[in-house]
């Protein structure tokens, strides 16, 4: 009987890690693309000044010379630039960025937990395991 359940829960986190794993990999595809598109906006922007800064007279022959560039697009260049370091920045920053706007508590091991931060807490605990991760992140409730 405990083989048997024990079985059916180790199949169960399985199941749990693969949707984990599908999860995160979906969350990581989003992110790209909300990324690349965060890039093309500011890059699509450097192109409309570009294309005032070379006094074009048609806007479709310039970004046409400006995207070939037989006329070199520096405002977009400087744009896709100031984009990547906007981004670059924000995933240094990440964790201030996170909990600087909302009440968060962290999770101390160290000091008494109630039932619920001690649930979370094993549960982070057995993430980890099955991961094989030789660390334990700073555990946050928001």
């Amino acid at each position: 009987m405990r083989a048997r359940c024990s079985k059916k829960s180790s199949m169960r986190k399985e199941k749990i890690m693969t949707n984990f794993e599908k999860i995160i990999a979906q969350n990581r595809i989003k992110t790209n693309a909300v990324l690349a598109t965060y890039c093309a906006i500011f890059a699509f922007i450097g192109l409309l000044v570009d294309a005032i800064r070379i006094n074009a007279n048609d806007l479709g022959i310039a970004l046409f010379k400006l995207m070939t560039f037989q006329i070199f697009p520096a405002i977009t260049i400087i744009m896709f630039l100031a984009a990547f370091v906007i981004i670059v920045v924000c995933i240094q920053n990440f964790s201030s960025i996170m909990l600087s706007g909302d009440e968060y508590k962290l999770i101390d091991t160290s000091k008494v937990l109630s039932s619920k931060e001690n649930q979370i807490h094993r549960l982070l605990l057995e993430l980890l395991e099955e991961a094989k991760l030789h660390f334990e992140p700073k555990l946050y409730i928001i």
